[in-house]
């Protein structure tokens, strides 16, 4: 008869202690997830009959408001115009506005981020996104909120740098062409200025072609070894110049050369300047400055953001031997 009160004893126990998880998880789920759906299985698994009621009467309440907000979500993955998609963000507002005490309103501020991204206002996506985890903390159990915040960061971030560096590219583009202006050249450049500068674009072409051609063979050799080790689900890339593949290294020449000419320009034009060690520093720093410009463009335009260095060896002094290497958006 012990043994028996013993076994009914640790029996309830366990039951109760089972039951107090499942009501905490409940809990969390509702309180911190946002899955209602979920939450509301746990309390019925409790039979919470309070907290099932609270839940079911408020999926009546706003019964039309997930309907629609049902229907947004839907949409808003669709491929969608501008003015469509501004459309259903501004009536997510709305519901924002109209309904503050809505129990879904983290999932309506997560559809009005989705909308942002779509239309390319990664700032608003990227805040949007953060007040929808502010609500619900743990949503990206229920939603991928993680990623599309990450996504938005890094797309808002790379908007700002294509900004600031079309600000830049501008105002270097203006001032070379208003001290070229001022410099009047016509009226006494010579033919060794204009050999002088077609020598600086042969010499860039040459650079060019030989540095491709020594990098363009390198990841071709490693692309054959990698064959080698492991010949299936391997995408071979020929780099080489004029082969296919290739196609972007075009474009960076063509980067190259605008610097080679801004410069060239810019030089033509701080003639105006009568000191001699002033004007060879600004020139310097011009160069600097355009072609950091250049290659910060062709990287946030052709490139992924995504970059990984492998060095030759451990040894500090041959991290120079090292390759760089980032995806292109061909």
């Amino acid at each position: 008869m012990k043994m028996l009160l013993l076994f009914i004893s640790v029996c309830f126990i366990f039951s109760n202690a089972a039951a107090v998880d499942t009501l905490e998880s409940a809990k969390f789920h509702e309180e911190s997830i946002g899955d209602y759906e979920a939450a509301l299985k746990y309390y019925e698994s409790t039979l919470d009959k309070k907290n099932i009621e609270r839940i079911l009467a408020l999926k009546k309440k706003f019964q039309e408001q997930d309907n629609s907000l049902n229907m947004f979500r839907s949409e808003i993955g669709k491929d969608l115009s501008k003015y469509e998609t501004e459309t259903i963000i501004n009536q997510l507002q709305d519901l924002l506005k109209n309904y503050p005490e809505y129990y879904r309103l983290f999932e309506v501020f997560y559809t009005i981020g989705i909308g942002y991204m779509r239309i390319d206002e990664y700032k608003s996506a990227y805040k949007s996104f953060n007040e929808a985890l502010k609500l619900k903390p743990a949503c990206h159990l229920f939603l991928p909120i993680l990623l599309n915040i990450e996504n938005a960061h890094k797309k808002w971030v790379r908007y700002i740098i294509k900004s600031i560096t079309w600000i830049v590219l501008f105002f270097l583009s203006f001032t070379t062409l208003i001290l070229f202006y001022f410099a009047q050249p016509w009226c006494w450049i010579k033919r060794k200025h204009i050999v002088l500068g077609l020598f600086f674009i042969l010499f860039w072409t040459v650079i060019f072609f030989i540095v491709f051609y020594y990098f363009g063979n390198k990841i071709e050799l490693i692309e054959k070894k990698a064959m080698e080790q492991n010949p299936k689900n391997i995408i071979t890339v020929y780099a080489t110049p004029f082969s296919a593949g290739s196609e972007i290294a075009a474009i960076l020449f063509i980067y190259g050369l605008i610097g080679i000419l801004g410069i060239y320009l810019f030089v033509i034009g701080t003639t105006l300047i009568k000191n001699k060690e002033l004007r060879s520093v600004t020139n310097y720093l011009f160069a600097w400055i355009i072609f950091t410009a250049l290659l910060v463009h062709f990287y946030i335009y052709y490139c992924d953001g995504i970059c990984e260095f492998e060095p030759y060896s451990t040894n500090v002094l041959h991290y120079y031997r090292g390759s760089l290497s980032f995806t292109l958006n061909l």
